[in-house]
């Protein structure tokens, strides 16, 4: 008796498993091509282009728009090196220096060798000598500029 019912049980299990899965059809077997015919709406501000299936792709176009992956604040053209001085220079514990430099209004920036302010490249920090070089590469030659730190 108990045999029967666990027998039914599981056949009842298996055939719930079975219609749920979609009962060994394959997906191609529901898919029909259509027959009729489908309209195209076109809208104005979104341009289309053409791909390999007859599908339309978005393609972006900016206009009058900024281009989101450019950064609203550009500092390579708004700091001029002739007017930044060395304010002094920091070392944490790694033994990582940092040089302190600030610009004619008064806006501080800490920088590492490699560094880019503006245009130009820190290329070496002394703390011993209490000195900053910057290379400014221009067209097809390179200018150094040495940064003091003033007593």
């Amino acid at each position: 008796m108990k045999r029967s019912i666990i027998f039914s049980l599981v056949l009842v299990m298996l055939f719930t498993l079975m219609l749920s899965c979609g009962g060994g059809k394959k997906a191609d077997d529901d898919v029909k091509p259509r027959t009729g015919r489908t309209q195209k709406v076109e809208v104005e501000d979104v341009p289309q282009e053409e791909t390999l299936e007859g599908e339309s792709k978005y393609v972006y176009e900016p206009r009058s728009r900024r281009d989101p992956f450019k950064p609203v604040l550009n500092f390579k053209s708004k700091i001029d090196i002739e007017k930044i001085k060395l304010v002094g220079f920091v070392k944490n514990s790694k033994k990582n220096i940092k040089a302190i430099v600030e610009d004619e209004t008064g806006n501080s920036y800490y920088l590492s060798e490699g560094d880019f302010l503006g245009e130009a490249k820190v290329v070496s920090l002394d703390l011993n000598e209490r000195k900053l070089i910057f290379e400014i590469q221009k067209d097809y030659y390179v200018i150094k500029k040495t940064l003091r730190l003033e007593e």
